[in-house]
């Protein structure tokens, strides 16, 4: 029973969600960046970065709640991909009427926050590196720079006490005398479960993910001819990048077996541009200037759907 106050007048069950819930995520990071050049000769220069962080998070939140509502890719036994087991038609859970903690002698909706399994603890772990190497100088009148950059980035998340569905499901409404699970003991009789039922129901969820980028670029410019106001610019330049996203979703979420809804990503993408731009001081006090520039982008369809939560 509930101790919060003041309790609901219409006779709900109230309880403080802050006395599990992290305040502030706990953090560590490190950070290292370093930077090289070697002067080639008088007019050309080579250079080279390299920079590496992790950052590792971690917070807590309340305990799981039996009857959430989730979404995940559709299925022959889901069509529409969302399962509310709260109060949706088929998948309600229950405790069923031979349940020893059921008083009225039929099956009966049940909400409960499963204080007995512990709060969750979320972790995301992140790296990053990135590497920079490029030429620099000048060659028949033109001021160029020339690089390559490529950068990724690992995310590893780990969510602890999830609940597995189908168990929960089975352990309290499964009235059938082969049932494998029941009872599951809630509130203040948990003491009496078995630890084999939570080895069965309580799981931990992960996901690794990665981003890719590269880019190939070059610019250039020089001094084309005096006008009045000054020299008379050219620059140009070019640049190819590609970037690779692979983000799966949580283990166990692709089925709804688990108390967390499906979400993914997974896809690349080019792109190609070249500019020019002339720079003209006609006169101290007037100066124009042109660009153009071409871009082409292409982008890869995602091989997996992405699938936000759809909440009752």
């Amino acid at each position: 029973m509930s101790v919060s106050s003041p309790q609901d007048p219409k006779g709900g069950c109230l309880w403080h969600h802050d006395q599990f819930r992290s305040m502030q995520p706990k953090i560590e990071s490190v950070n290292l960046y370093t930077r090289g050049t070697w002067q080639v000769n008088a007019d050309t220069q080579v250079y080279a970065e390299a920079g590496y962080s992790k950052r590792d998070t971690a917070f807590t939140l309340i305990p799981p709640s039996v009857t959430p509502t989730i979404a995940f890719p559709p299925n022959a036994t889901s069509p529409t991909g969302v399962v509310n087991y709260g109060s949706g038609a088929g998948t309600t859970i229950v405790l069923a009427a031979n349940h020893p903690q059921n008083p009225y002698g039929v099956p009966v909706r049940v909400r409960y926050q499963a204080f007995d399994v512990g709060a969750s603890t979320r972790q995301a772990n992140n790296e990053f590196n990135r590497i920079v190497l490029g030429v620099k100088g000048n060659a028949m009148g033109w001021d160029y720079d020339a690089g390559y950059t490529h950068s990724e980035s690992k995310l590893h998340l780990d969510y602890s006490n999830m609940l597995n569905m189908a168990v929960v499901k089975a352990a309290l409404g499964d009235s059938s005398p082969s049932s494998k699970y029941l009872p599951y003991y809630i509130g203040a009789q948990a003491g009496k479960n078995p630890a084999s039922l939570y080895a069965a129901m309580v799981t931990n969820a992960t996901s690794d993910s990665t981003t890719k980028l590269d880019i190939i670029d070059f610019k250039a410019s020089r001094e084309l001819m005096q006008l009045p106001g000054g020299a008379m610019g050219l620059a140009v330049g070019a640049e190819h990048r590609r970037d690779k996203l692979d983000n799966p979703s949580l283990s166990g979420t692709e089925n709804g077996s688990i108390n967390s809804s499906y979400v993914a990503a997974k896809g690349d993408s080019k792109v190609s541009a070249v500019f020019m731009e002339v720079l003209a001081p006609v006169f101290k006090t007037v100066e124009l200037s042109g660009a153009s520039s071409r871009k082409r982008p292409r982008r890869c369809p995602s091989s997996r759907p992405r699938i936000l939560p759809n909440r009752a």
